[in-house]
C-alpha cells in the first residue's frame, strides 16, 4: 500500500480501499495481489474514475471469486495480472460485463 501511495497520490489509495471495503464480502479481500490489481485497474482506465456508478459496480463484483479463480488458473504469470484482467473485463465498453461469453460467440 505504501508503494501505491507514494506513486499514485493517497487519494488514489484512498479510492482503492473505499472501492474494496464497499461490501463485507469484498472487504475480507484486502490481499496485496487484489488491492495492486484495482491500484492497476483504475490506473489504465482513469475513466472509470469519474464514473458514478463505480462503487456500485464494484460492489457487484465478487472480489473473493475472482481471486479464487485467478489463482485456480495456474496459467504461469502473477495472480494480480490475471486479476487486472479479470476485474478489467467487468468494465470493459461497450460490452460491459462478460467478456469470455462475448469471445465464445464470436469463435
Amino acid at each position: 500500500m505504501r508503494e501505491i501511495g507514494r506513486e499514485q497520490g493517497e487519494d488514489h489509495l484512498r479510492l482503492v480501499l473505499l472501492l474494496m471495503v464497499g461490501s463485507p464480502q469484498n472487504a475480507r479481500e484486502l490481499y496485496a495481489d487484489m488491492i495492486k490489481a484495482v491500484s492497476a485497474v483504475l490506473v489504465r482506465n482513469p475513466e472509470l474514475v469519474s464514473r458514478r456508478t463505480l462503487v456500485q459496480d464494484f460492489d457487484a463484483i465478487d472480489l473473493g471469486s475472482l481471486r479464487r479463480k485467478a489463482k485456480g488458473m495456474n496459467c504461469g504469470l502473477p495472480t494480480t495480472h490475471v486479476l487486472r484482467v479479470l476485474i478489467g473485463i467487468k468494465f470493459y465498453d461497450p460490452i460491459q460485463g462478460d467478456l469470455l461469453e462475448w469471445l465464445g460467440e464470436a469463435a
